[in-house]
């Protein structure tokens, strides 16, 4: 139970920023034109980012458990979503922030377009206040109309698996990674493979066979076309050879 507190406090404040944003967007995604009203409730969809999501709203306060006419048990938002910083800024929600900023993370930069990179940004509409309420609590930095992370929102980062101890973001090192397989499956192939890319004599579908047949580890392989066939990644790689091939 989340108990009042007589002076309001930037971190409850900053946690009923971060709750009115997620309900607004989880709202919106269940049909709902918004914003998230009392009464308002969303379902997780057993996706796992949803339930965590879910479990923090309960646990801030905001969205508990409540019996419906029809028998059913329900998880209900207690106030609209405007109103949820001016409430949470007079409850001692303090030992709730990362789990709620967490939350937060998993949705607006998994599902809702947020940037989730290290370097400066242009914030999606729907997110703005809240990404000014994180600079103003050090999570963020803000500089004119953009904002960039900081150190400190890295444990939620990490625990989100959006980066890694480093505090670099996954799914740019998955990227980086990715245009360095190209760019080595470029120069290293054979010339007659080259050239028949470059000049369209191999198809799609059997660019993609060749790539599964011969693209192992990183280097050119040996093969015969008896051999069966295991896709693991090779069409976004024919496609991204074939753009590089057209680049020329």
């Amino acid at each position: 139970m989340i108990e009042p507190i007589q002076i309001g406090t930037l971190e409850g404040r900053l946690c009923g920023h971060l709750a009115a944003a997620l309900a607004n967007h989880l709202v919106k995604a269940e049909g709902s034109e918004g914003p998230a009203r009392k009464g308002d409730s969303f379902w997780h969809s057993a996706m796992t980012d949803f339930e965590f999501t879910h479990a923090a709203l309960e646990a801030i306060g905001v969205f508990p458990p409540e019996k419906r006419p029809d028998g059913r048990t329900v998880n209900a938002f207690i106030v609209d979503a405007e109103q949820m910083p001016d409430f949470l800024a007079t409850h001692d929600v303090i030992d709730r922030v990362s789990e709620i900023l967490e939350a937060f993370v998993r949705v607006a930069c998994g599902y809702g377009g947020l940037p989730d990179r290290g370097n400066r940004f242009d914030c999606p509409e729907n997110w703005k206040v809240a990404m000014k309420y994180l600079s103003l609590a050090g999570y963020a930095e803000q500089s004119g109309s953009r904002f960039r992370w900081t150190e400190k929102v890295k444990p939620m980062m990490v625990a989100a698996n959006l980066w890694d101890e480093k505090g670099q973001a996954l799914d740019e090192l998955t990227e980086t990674a990715f245009k360095a397989d190209v760019e080595r499956a470029w120069q290293t192939m054979p010339d007659t493979l080259r050239e028949a890319i470059r000049s369209s004599n191999i198809g799609f579908i059997e660019l993609v066979k060749v790539l599964a047949l011969s693209w192992k580890d990183g280097r050119w392989n040996d093969f015969n076309r008896d051999q069966p066939i295991a896709l693991t990644g090779q069409i976004p790689l024919a496609k991204a050879l074939i753009d590089r091939a057209q680049a020329l």
